[in-house]
């Protein structure tokens, strides 16, 4: 998972103007990278384009940190690779 890990932290680096260094699996959106509701909206939409996934907007709302991002990506894509 160490390489879509690595997807991941980049898209949002893009997206909230952070250095990929300064995010880890901790950081938390709100506190430590500044973002809000319209960026995290953005940056999930980011998200889906970029990776070809349907986000669930309710379980999206619920992220706080990076590594809770990174693992409902996963199931997402987890779930499309089952239905395959």
């Amino acid at each position: 998972m160490s390489n879509f890990r690595e997807q991941v932290h980049n898209l949002i680096s893009e997206q909230l103007g952070v250095e990929t260094e300064k995010i880890t699996p901790e950081s938390h959106f709100a506190d430590d990278l500044n973002a809000g509701e319209a960026e995290m909206e953005e940056l999930i939409t980011k998200l889906q384009e970029n990776l070809k996934i349907e986000i669930n907007p309710l379980k999206a709302k619920e992220v706080e940190t990076v590594d809770e991002l990174v693992h409902l990506v996963f199931d997402e894509l987890n779930g499309l690779l089952d239905e395959e």
